[in-house]
């Protein structure tokens, strides 16, 4: 897998990923990793469920820009009034080149 781009918000995570190998189902990725950080932040105390059973996803068509769907994940928290710039938020980030 590679990830390209991702936002972490209060309510919601964004994602821009590649899933690399055949046969690797995003359902999949998204429920080990729901599960993974869900027994971390219970260990740290918090209490309840952190994920919602359902997610929403969009496959990246040949003629659409990835750089652009980048940007608007990384413009995120400035659209909700968090920070003031992408670079001021800690949680989002371009991990892996395109």
């Amino acid at each position: 897998m590679t990830l390209y781009a991702y936002c972490l918000m209060p309510d919601h995570l964004h994602l821009l990923l590649r899933l690399g190998q055949a046969g690797t189902e995003l359902g999949a990725l998204i429920g080990t990793f729901k599960s993974f950080t869900s027994k971390q932040s219970w260990s740290l105390g918090h209490k309840g469920e952190l994920w919602q059973d359902r997610f929403y996803d969009h496959v990246v068509r040949r003629n659409e820009n990835s750089l652009i769907i980048a940007e608007y994940i990384l413009q995120n928290p400035v659209r909700k009034r968090l920070v003031q710039g992408p670079s001021e938020y800690p949680y989002c980030g371009l991990p892996d080149p395109m």
